[in-house]
């Protein structure tokens, strides 16, 4: 939750992990293992991740914390007398104590299992026994791909098993052993020498920084990630469902967009669009609920009703009589909140927000999934939502909820206008029943996002990531023989891409000791003279190192505009330098022209078009904090390109 990762790869694999916890809570709530060994290199992020985890529950109990080491592992038989020497050796190393209880094993991803037997061989020469943690159990080849259907691994059942063609060695696997898995793809982190400071060619026990300044920065962030995830994996060892870990982050997300509203006492009542949209308005209801008892105010109602097509509109009208009495002892002053799991045309939204506004309420929406600000300017503006809606996303993944049975509890039949629990079959209704006990458990901790949100990214400019990447890599390829010398921004639209632009670049020219990319502002009107000011001030810092050099124009409108023109004109006079356009138009962003209002750039033009001047807006602030957390992330990932 909150503001993204610098490192997407760490990102990336906590939900694996926090499957994993899952798998393991019960040894891990019996302070089982007295040492962790990772599987090097590509198991060194999850055992750090392990590590901190169980540290820190050690902490809360008093207990000191467990030594975390790491071997090479090796699946090839030539180097099984050297693997099992290293494992004795980081063990004979180890206090009494560390030797007196489990060893946890901690890898990306089991294939064949022989590396993970070939570090258990040293562990059961010392007389230990040894559990092993793996993110991912799955085959897979070298590139990623997963070698068909087949998973190696039953989640914690005794080894030994016979697993087809792929045996693992027993020798290496007594039955003592436990597997747990959190079965998430590791390709993600498999490898890479690139964050973990380790070659697999020459290894080193402790990871060795290279030269590159932007690769020692990429471990120093890949290990201030860790230490995040591990803070954000708090939670985990305590749920019931392995589902409800990614569900919660996904909630408090949600629920601190939605403190001013709470806290402002703006919202009246709360409708479910039933079924998948259940669970978050349960979540949301209650919350605001907790919050509002805490507060010494009444609560207000949580209702449930199934957004619908058109062709199921009067049997809607029809269960809608049942929560009208509800309904009515609302203040008609409140807004009606509409709960549900994703957006796509809107329309299933909307015929709630419909029959609320038949009873005369003002309605706003909360969204689970993705719900970026470009959508909802396009569903006001086609009139399927009314303008004075105000939308709320969480931006989680909608697949956790769409027909999960498991998680809703209710039974989805989209040729029929019902929702029913499925008591009638066990498995699912405990499932449910278990996502339920847990979002109960994180009570707390939704209030607490309610009455302190976290500081979140602003949602356009998340939107402009993917084109920023792509455009930075544009300018990278232009730039490599002639480094960046400046920066306009064309107009008023292009100055958030622009800022976002100038801080990846900046960040790798800080990282390398190169000056700083300067940036200069221009209306769409501004006069050839003030273009001719830009462009020698780029081509005196360009030229100050005798190189050749390139000029980024960014732009949030068009191609082409008079002040591109004249740029163009005065390069060409020049005949020194390289010209390169980012444009970000509003057919390709429509969170563009979001961006371009004061409120969020914090400049307005005066009233010849020709300055801008300073205007601050509400969201100022949040656009500028996401876009100096965007910088170094846009760096590693146009370095992983």
């Amino acid at each position: 939750m909150g503001l993204p990762y610098r490192i997407s790869a760490v990102e990336e694999i906590l939900p694996g992990i926090a499957r994993l916890v899952h798998e393991m809570r019960e040894p891990l709530a019996n302070s089982d293992y007295s040492v962790i060994i990772g599987d090097d290199t590509s198991g060194r992020i999850p055992a750090l991740l392990l590590g901190k985890l169980i540290n820190r529950h050690r902490a809360e109990h008093g207990m000191p914390p467990v030594p975390v080491r790491f071997v090479q592992g090796s699946g090839r038989e030539e180097d099984r007398e050297h693997v099992a020497t290293a494992v004795e050796d980081r063990l004979n190393r180890l206090s009494p104590d560390a030797r007196s209880g489990r060893v946890l094993v901690v890898t990306e991803g089991i294939s064949s299992g022989r590396a993970i037997a070939q570090i258990g061989a040293g562990i059961t020469a010392r007389g230990m026994e040894f559990d092993v943690a793996a993110l991912d159990g799955t085959g897979f080849s070298r590139d990623g791909k997963r070698k068909g259907r087949k998973r190696f691994l039953i989640v914690g059942k005794r080894a030994p098993v016979d697993y087809g063609d792929a045996p693992f060695d027993e020798r290496g696997w007594p039955r003592s052993t436990r597997l747990f898995c959190g079965l998430h793809n590791a390709h993600a982190i498999r490898n890479r020498e690139d964050l973990t400071g380790l070659s697999t060619e020459k290894y080193s026990e402790e990871p060795l920084l290279p030269q590159d300044p932007l690769l020692r920065a990429r471990i120093r962030d890949t290990r201030m990630d860790v230490k995040r995830a591990a803070e954000a994996l708090h939670l985990a060892p305590e749920l019931n469902s392995y589902r409800s870990w990614e569900l919660v982050q996904t909630m408090l997300e949600l629920l601190s967009r939605l403190s001013p509203a709470v806290q402002g006492d703006e919202i009246g009542a709360v409708i479910g669009d039933d079924t998948s949209g259940r669970y978050p308005a349960l979540v949301v209801g209650r919350a605001i609920n907790a919050y509002r008892v805490k507060h010494g105010l009444p609560k207000i109602p949580v209702l449930f009703i199934e957004g619908t097509r058109k062709e199921h509109f009067d049997k809607q009208r029809a269960a809608f009589e049942r929560i009208r009495p509800a309904l009515g002892k609302v203040d008609p002053a409140k807004r009606v909140l509409v709960v549900s799991d994703n957006v796509c045309s809107g329309r299933s939204i909307k015929s709630i927000i419909d029959l609320a506004a038949a009873e005369g309420f003002t309605s706003d929406v909360a969204v689970f999934g993705p719900c970026s600000p470009g959508t909802i300017r396009h569903l006001q503006r086609t009139n399927v939502w009314p303008k004075t809606l105000r939308a709320y996303s969480g931006f989680g993944n909608p697949d956790l909820l769409i027909n999960q049975v498991a998680v809703s509890g209710l039974s989805q039949d989209r040729k029929k206008y019902s929702g029913k629990m499925v008591e009638q079959r066990p498995a699912l209704a405990s499932s449910a029943h278990a996502v339920r006990r847990d979002f109960q458990h994180c009570l707390p901790h939704f209030v607490d996002a309610l009455e302190h949100p976290s500081a979140l990214p602003n949602a356009a400019v998340m939107e402009l990531v993917p084109r920023a990447i792509r455009e930075l890599k544009r300018i990278a390829d232009r730039a490599e023989d002639a480094p960046v010398a400046g920066i306009i921004a064309g107009d008023a639209a292009g100055r958030i891409p622009a800022l976002l632009i100038r801080r990846a670049l900046n960040e790798e020219c800080r990282l390398r000791g190169m000056p700083q990319v300067p940036i200069t502002f221009l209306p769409d009107k501004a006069t050839p003279s003030m273009v001719m000011e830009a462009v020698d001030r780029a081509a005196q810092a360009g030229t100050s190192g005798n190189a050749d050099w390139t000029l980024v124009y960014v732009t949030g409108n068009k191609n082409t505009t008079p002040v591109l023109e004249n740029a163009e004109a005065q390069m060409k006079e020049l005949d020194r330098g390289n010209l390169v356009v980012a444009a970000f138009s509003p057919e390709s962003i429509p969170d563009i022209p979001l961006l371009a209002k004061a409120r969020n750039s914090g400049i307005r033009l005066d009233e010849d078009g020709m300055r801008f001047h300073a205007s601050p807006g509400p969201g100022v602030r949040e656009v500028r904090t996401t876009i100096s957390a965007l910088g170094r992330s846009l760096m590693h990932e146009l370095l992983d390109s």
